[in-house]
């Protein structure tokens, strides 16, 4: 191994949790057709080569101040109403897709991009469910 980063091609996966508590129903989904609630928590993941000069992947005070910009959407808020046409998938119109887990992840993933490189977004749903969303190949439109 020679030199600091950027020269041993070792990558560092830095992370940061943040919690909220929402509600949400997901239609045509048994046990998930009413509203109800979940706290949830969220972990967002930068990759890469520590700078050379700062030694840090990204400063954690970023991924605070991103966190902040969407917080209050979802904070104790209803889901449905609060990311209602925000959410999407290839297959769906936006105005429709429910706000699973699944893609409550990815847009998060997309909104803390606009702020830092994030690599991936881990979404849990209480203390057992979870889902990521990671970018492939590290591309991801914003």
């Amino acid at each position: 191994m020679t030199g600091f980063a950027g020269h041993t091609g070792i990558e560092v996966t830095v992370t940061k949790r943040f919690k909220f508590s929402a509600a949400h129903h997901l239609p045509g989904v048994e046990n998930c057709e009413r509203v109800h609630g979940h706290t949830f928590y969220v972990e967002v993941g930068v990759t890469g080569e520590p700078d050379p000069v700062s030694g840090m992947v990204v400063d954690f005070e970023d991924i605070r101040s991103a966190w902040q910009h969407v917080e209050p959407l979802l904070d104790h808020q209803d889901l449905n109403e609060a990311l209602g046409g925000r959410l999407w998938w290839e297959t769906r119109e936006s105005a429709d897709a429910p706000p699973t887990t699944e893609l409550v992840a990815v847009y998060l993933l997309r909104h803390f991009r606009a702020f830092v490189p994030a690599t991936h977004v881990r979404l849990w749903e209480g203390d057992n469910n979870s889902a990521i969303a990671k970018v492939a190949g590290r591309e991801l439109a914003v």
